[in-house]
């Protein structure tokens, strides 16, 4: 079950990065099912960040729930998983063909929060 609630995480996270600039683009939101379909539970990641803009989710709500989803299963976030996390958030800031400045921070961020756990 931690694995799947990593994903929430995730999904959340994905939101919170798409979200950033003010809304969530159709450029990131389309970009995540290609990154994450190779992840064990993608498809919870993608139902997430689609729950998050139903409900109009703001982007500390969704930092925080990710980061309380990472810390209450932070014995299976091992190194390669936050990896191929940070991969996925990444790619999808790049979906503009560059990464905003507010894309930066957030990334920096949850580089940084992750070291934390």
């Amino acid at each position: 079950m931690a694995h799947q609630v990593l994903h929430i995480g995730l999904g959340s996270l994905a939101y919170d990065l798409a979200k950033v600039g003010g809304y969530l683009q159709e450029e990131e939101r389309n970009a995540l099912p290609g990154v994450v379909q190779r992840e064990p539970y993608g498809e919870i990641a993608l139902f997430v960040l689609d729950l998050k803009d139903q409900y109009k989710s703001t982007v500390e709500e969704a930092y925080q729930f990710a980061f309380l989803c990472f810390s209450q299963n932070r014995q299976e976030l091992d190194q390669e998983t936050r990896s191929r996390f940070h991969w996925i958030l990444t790619h999808v800031a790049e979906t503009h063909g560059s990464i905003f400045i507010k894309e930066k921070c957030l990334l920096r961020c949850f580089q940084r929060e992750l070291n934390r756990l």
